[in-house]
């Protein structure tokens, strides 16, 4: 499933009790669900979030970059995901996790990224993503 490629507004079934991020552990759920893949969700003139993942429970918001660095880590922590159940009020009730991918990710910035609570995602060989989280890392629910 891994491999699968999931297409804007398409939906994938995860029949596991846990969503993983590239065979990672993301968080866990009471039961299977249907996950929504959409990119990217905007409102005009509010908000703009690269990959947003939704099931009954809750929502993984993705922020997209280039190059990583530490003022755009915070500007996601800071600014954008506290506006996002405002944003989009429909997805109030659920849990919120944030993460950050990029093409180029420095090991500090990476680390910077996941002491703030984030899933930290980058590109790997073969044009996928790759989750760079230490395997003890325990991500942050937003509100």
């Amino acid at each position: 499933m891994a491999a699968e490629k999931i297409a804007p507004g398409r939906s994938l079934h995860i029949q596991k009790m846990r969503v993983r991020l590239c065979g990672r552990p993301a968080f866990a759920l009471s039961e299977p669900h249907v996950f929504l893949y959409e990119y990217p969700v905007m409102k005009k003139g509010s908000g703009e979030y690269d990959i947003v993942a939704v099931n009954r429970e809750a929502v993984l918001v993705i922020e997209v970059k280039n190059k990583l660095q530490n003022r755009m880590v915070d500007n996601f922590v800071e600014n954008k995901l506290p506006r996002f159940k405002k944003i989009f009020p429909e997805y109030q009730g659920r849990r919120l996790f944030g993460g950050m991918g990029a093409l180029v990710v420095k090991d500090s910035v990476g680390r910077y990224a996941e002491r703030a609570g984030l899933y930290v995602l980058t590109q790997t060989i073969a044009g996928g993503a790759s989750l760079t989280n230490r395997k003890n890392f325990q991500a942050k629910e937003f509100s």
